[in-house]
């Protein structure tokens, strides 16, 4: 299942994939009974919300007890996010909208925590894509990988994952 509050987007989603059942919804407040999902997955949603502390708590709720809640966020210690900070100052000018949350290693641990979930796994890793082809995405990778076995920079990779269980 998919969920967006765009239309257009969930509609692409439908033609890529019929076998997709995609739901039109807002983040804050799911159209979903309570405990009713195996596992709840958000990439890339957290930082644009108005309020993710409220999304978080409405995947609780939607996540069945002892399920998986899994989400990825841009980094904001990554080098690269100096780009999106920048297209936030002059979003008007790329047409985009700002991030809302600029997320890190402990503020995601606090609101998922806060949420009442307990944490499995937070941890940040490269965000070159894996299935990226050309050689320059298999070179970036390659630096990627290599960096990511160095702890103090393990700290500034990409992207950030939160996992968690509902109790």
């Amino acid at each position: 299942m998919a969920t967006d509050i765009s239309p257009d987007l969930l509609r692409i989603l439908g033609r890529r994939d019929s076998r997709i059942p995609c739901v039109l919804a807002d983040a804050h407040n799911l159209p979903f009974r309570d405990k009713v999902f195996d596992a709840v997955f958000s990439c890339d949603v957290l930082e644009h919300l108005v309020n993710p502390q409220r999304t978080i708590l409405e995947q609780a709720r939607v996540c069945k007890k002892r399920g998986t809640i899994l989400a990825i966020v841009p980094n904001r210690l990554c080098p690269f996010y100096l780009r999106n900070f920048l297209r936030e100052r002059y979003w008007w000018r790329f047409g985009t909208p700002p991030f809302l949350l600029r997320p890190s290693l402990k503020g995601l641990a606090a609101s998922f925590r806060n949420a009442g979930l307990q944490l499995r796994g937070l941890d940040t890793f490269g965000a070159v894509p894996v299935g990226s082809s050309g050689g320059l995405f298999r070179f970036l990778r390659r630096i990627e990988t290599w960096l990511e076995r160095i702890p103090p920079i393990r700290v500034i990779l990409g992207l950030i994952y939160v996992q968690a269980e509902n109790r």
